[in-house]
């Protein structure tokens, strides 16, 4: 997985749609983009820039990097950058692998109607779809997660060729949903002075949030090798809620020894 954790502090965007009624819960900001790019239609880049001017400005700034969102010449910048022959191709197939995101938006309603259950205290995240340029799988940015679809392709996407086997397997879109929840319960659940933690506490605090998107998803996608320690823990810790394994995973001062 590829991840960029964005922080963003101009406004709160379109809210997610409540969960209750027959919206989809992903929003596809990707469509707006395809509009833009493909025909140029101006309506398209007002509500890029005014609807969802958090998701515009992570993907311009942060993402792409090609300059401040509203200075001069950026919609042109914007436009050429997306001429790059690979990038032309990633947006027509985009457009049409992911006409139908029907069994996502189901996957992904249901994560948050068991999250509201099982970890009421955590924000429910605001997903959207977009395409970016094969960097990053994931960007959250706040509450806010962006999907990058050109990421989740297939394993056998000429423009993966370049990732390895094991990367190639993880960019399809069964992958999209999950990973999607795991990045963003890693940004809500950061693990304390990550880079100077041991490599076992590293793996244990993965371990956590693979579990607990295993009950989210209400099946194993996370092999039982990818949670056996947290597995192990919680047959010890039966009276623990998801919640106080996640807290207790991104702590630094507890001891991991004998887990």
């Amino acid at each position: 997985m590829s991840v960029a954790m964005v922080g963003c502090s101009y406004g709160d965007g379109t809210p997610i749609s409540s969960l209750g009624d027959s919206s989809m819960p992903i929003r596809r900001y990707d469509l707006l983009q395809v509009r833009y790019l493909t025909t140029g239609d101006y309506s398209a880049l007002q509500k890029m820039r005014t609807t969802y001017i958090v998701e515009t400005r992570a993907l311009v700034e942060s993402l792409l990097k090609i300059g401040v969102l509203g200075e001069s010449g950026m919609n042109e910048r914007f436009l050429r950058y997306y001429e790059d022959p690979t990038l032309s191709a990633a947006i027509a197939d985009v457009d049409s692998v992911f006409y139908n995101m029907d069994e996502e938006n189901e996957q992904l309603r249901t994560c948050l109607n068991r999250m509201q259950r099982l970890l009421p205290d955590v924000e429910l995240p605001d997903v959207y779809t977009q395409i970016g340029d094969f960097e990053q799988s994931i960007v959250v940015c706040g509450r806010k997660v962006g999907i990058s679809l050109e990421k989740y392709l297939g394993s056998d996407y000429p423009a993966y060729k370049l990732y390895d086997e094991q990367q190639r397997k993880q960019m399809t879109r069964e992958y999209m949903i999950p990973e999607c929840m795991s990045i963003y319960l890693l940004s809500q659940f950061p693990f304390d002075d990550f880079g100077r933690a041991s490599q076992e506490a590293r793996d244990f605090h993965f371990q956590c949030i693979w579990y607990v998107v295993n009950k989210l998803l209400g099946k194993e996608f996370f092999g039982r090798s990818e949670t056996c320690k947290v597995d192990a823990f919680m047959e010890m810790h039966k009276d623990m809620s998801l919640m106080e394994l996640l807290e207790y995973g991104s702590q630094k001062s507890r001891n991991v020894s004998g887990i």
